[in-house]
């Protein structure tokens, strides 16, 4: 589509738009070896013709009086950091300043980028860079806002973001029901991991994996204690932390030095999540990021 003759510019903008923000969602280690090697390919192949042009204020205007974000949304890729594949987790402190600058920019704009999901999808990416330091879901054991404030905005802005997504993804139904977790909305929380563990049983061998820890503004993971309640099949049991006053799940063979029994006391440990809910993790395995 790129290589039409004479395709209008501003078609081609709107088509890299599309393109950019679908190869945003792509996390390259999720993929199976062969399909991560078919994908990196493919890029390679691409090449020059991802290249975003330098967005004109003549083309940014056609594009806004058809009515489409697509200008706001490269004009903010172009103020904010680049997202590359092959970047660290941890944002770089050139590339924090760049996703502030991308936060203000689309902020300002809300009213008019509200509905565009490829718009809301990158202020979210650069939110989470400017506010917690680090790529949203790369990796396992990421930290998460610490402030009151800040999770509810990005609470907030998932929602907006659920509101208006073209397709079922995944990723934001975990991202709003760990912030409606920690924004007290426990029993909504509980409701959608139910439905995202249903959805993603023997499809994504992922979704056991440890997104995420509770920490502290230093992204350093917070350490817990807690009493067992109950115990399910599998070695798995409930156990309640009394400083949060909430319920999480306990694998026995993530503790197998401590004795599990109704009542007794779990010492020191993290709180991680999946897309099952929120899990005990040991302390040893749940090293801060760095």
């Amino acid at each position: 589509l790129i290589d039409i003759p004479n395709l209008p510019s501003h078609q081609k903008l709107e088509l890299l738009a599309d393109i950019h923000s679908m190869l945003d969602r792509i996390d390259p280690e999720s993929l199976p070896p062969e399909q991560r090697e078919r994908f990196n390919q493919r890029l390679y192949n691409l090449g020059d013709k991802l290249k975003l042009p330098e967005l004109s204020n003549i083309a940014f205007a056609a594009l806004e009086a058809e009515g489409s974000m697509a200008g706001y949304y490269l004009r903010a890729r172009s103020i904010g950091p680049k997202l590359e594949y092959e970047q660290a987790n941890e944002a770089a402190a050139e590339d924090r300043v760049k996703a502030a600058n991308a936060v203000k920019f689309l902020r300002a704009n809300w009213q008019k980028i509200e509905n565009d999901e490829r718009c809301l999808r990158y202020l979210l990416e650069c939110e989470w860079i400017a506010v917690v330091g680090q790529r949203l879901l790369r990796g396992e054991r990421g930290a998460l806002p610490a402030g009151d404030n800040e999770r509810r905005d990005f609470l907030k802005l998932v929602k907006s973001l659920r509101a208006i997504e073209t397709s079922p993804d995944h990723n934001l139904s975990y991202l709003e029901a760990v912030l409606s977790w920690l924004n007290n909305e426990e029993q909504y929380a509980t409701q959608l991991w139910r439905e995202l563990a249903r959805e993603t049983d023997f499809i994504d061998p992922r979704r056991v994996i440890r997104r995420n820890i509770l920490t502290d503004a230093n992204r350093s993971g917070l350490t817990f204690s807690g009493r067992v309640e109950s115990e399910s099949d599998g070695g798995r049991f409930s156990i309640r932390v009394g400083i949060l006053n909430r319920r999480i799940q306990l694998l026995s063979r993530d503790f197998q030095d401590i004795e599990l029994a109704y009542g007794r006391t779990v010492p020191a440990f993290a709180i991680a999540f999946n897309y099952i809910g929120p899990i005990a993790d040991p302390i040893r395995r749940s090293a801060a990021p760095t």
